[in-house]
């Protein structure tokens, strides 16, 4: 179970003390993808998992995917992600496509 409430505590804090909006988004992008690998990394060790699937929406946000990847990898971690196919809704919808189509009598 991931709190968010000290990283929200965080942004309102920065946000109060007039921080940069760049500098905020910046510090939770980072802390997100700190938080994200670490609970990744436990999952993986208690299941010994190597590799690590990233989709959902979440996942659109090139920052985090790049961050998330690169904490991943640094603990020796390979990370799965989308590349071709969106990781929101249009990727459900070819998922739905692909198995209508493999569903469909001829």
């Amino acid at each position: 179970v991931l709190d968010p409430t000290p990283l929200l505590a965080a942004i309102a804090a920065d946000l109060r003390a007039g921080a940069e909006t760049s500098r905020v988004s910046g510090r939770f992008h980072t802390s997100f993808a700190r938080v994200l690998a670490e609970a990744a990394v436990l999952v993986a060790q208690e299941h010994s998992l190597r590799h690590v699937a990233l989709s959902g929406g979440t996942f659109q946000n090139r920052l985090l995917l790049d961050l998330l990847c690169r904490r991943l990898r640094e603990r020796g971690l390979t990370t799965l992600h989308h590349r071709w196919v969106p990781p929101n809704d249009g990727g459900i919808a070819l998922g739905q496509a692909v198995i209508a189509n493999a569903s469909r009598e001829w």
